[in-house]
């Protein structure tokens, strides 16, 4: 009856310990996502690289969902096109900035460095064509 007793004990304690280790693991968890949301950087504007009505509406969509974020758009369509694109999306005209000096995906960025850095502006969400984002993140 003494080994039975003993042995049921074990169980019990393994059982036991291996509760805790799984609840510490499990707690461990949440420790480490929040550490990494808190160092993650927040986009402080939505840059998009023209050449396409689908990137500006794809930003006009973007846009809705993050209504505090500026809209930085770097040689994209005509100005009155791309002004109709937000407007139908119900984005104000104040949160829209349309730029024309860039000539290709260099100048895209290289012409927009100075107003970025006036407005303290150092995350951006990056909407390009897949095929230029290669390109434009490594810029």
């Amino acid at each position: 009856m003494n080994s039975l007793h003993r042995q049921r004990w074990r169980y019990r304690f393994l059982g036991l310990i291996s509760c805790v280790l799984m609840l510490l693991l499990l707690s461990f968890i949440p420790v480490r996502l929040a550490i990494a949301y808190d160092r993650t950087p927040h986009p402080q504007a939505i840059l998009t690289l023209g050449g396409g009505v689908e990137r500006e509406t794809f930003t006009a969509q973007c846009a809705t969902t993050n209504p505090s974020l500026e809209i930085w758009v770097s040689s994209g369509l005509p100005r009155e096109k791309a002004i109709a694109i937000f407007k139908a999306a119900g984005i104000s005209d104040a949160r829209v900035r349309l730029d024309y000096r860039a000539l290709d995906t260099v100048t895209n960025f290289t012409t927009l460095v100075a107003d970025f850095k006036s407005r303290n502006i150092e995350h951006l969400y990056l909407i390009t064509s897949d095929f230029h984002m290669p390109r434009a993140k490594a810029i």
